[in-house]
C-alpha cells in the first residue's frame, strides 16, 4: 500500500506560517501493524511542532485497542500525552475520536485496515487554505 501524504500551509494572522502534514487523505484506506501509527497529523509553526497519532494496539475478541498520542517539540513544551481507547466492533465498525472517523475494513490481532471517513479538523483547515488561495488570486469569496 503506497502511503499518501497531505501537506498544507496556513497563514494565520499574527502567528506566521503553519505547516500541516498528514499521512492520510479523506476516503483513503490505511493499514497499520500493532504499535505503529494508523493516522498522523503534524503541525509545525513558530511555536514548535505538535504531532498527533492514533496507534493500533491490537485486538481482543471484538474489542480493538487504539492509543491516542500527542507530542510537542518546542522549548518549554508540555509533556507527551497518551490516552488508551477501546472500541467494540460488535457495536460499530467505526472508530470515532475527536473530529476523526475511521471505518474498520479488516482487523486481526497483528494489523488493522481502516478507511478515513471524516476529519473535521482537516476539512476546516482545507477550506481555510482554499479560501486564502482564492482571495490571493482576487476571486470573490462567498459568505
Amino acid at each position: 500500500m503506497k502511503p499518501s501524504i497531505a501537506v498544507a500551509t496556513v497563514l494565520l494572522a499574527g502567528c506566521g506560517t503553519v505547516y500541516v502534514k498528514t499521512n492520510y487523505a479523506l476516503g483513503e484506506t490505511r493499514e497499520a501493524v500493532v504499535g505503529s501509527p494508523l493516522v498522523t497529523v503534524k503541525r509545525t509553526g513558530l511555536s514548535g511542532t505538535f504531532e498527533q497519532q492514533l496507534i493500533y494496539g491490537g485486538k481482543t475478541g471484538t474489542i480493538v485497542h487504539v492509543s491516542y498520542r500527542e507530542m510537542r517539540y518546542a522549548p518549554h513544551a508540555a509533556p507527551d500525552f497518551t490516552q488508551e481507547l477501546h472500541y467494540d466492533l460488535a457495536e460499530s465498525s467505526v472508530i470515532a475520536f475527536r473530529d476523526m472517523r475511521l471505518e474498520v475494513v479488516d482487523v486481526t490481532a497483528e494489523k488493522i485496515v481502516a478507511r478515513v471517513l471524516k476529519d473535521d479538523g482537516a476539512a476546516a483547515l482545507s477550506s481555510r487554505i482554499q479560501a486564502e488561495e482564492r482571495e490571493r488570486a482576487g476571486e470573490t469569496i462567498p459568505p
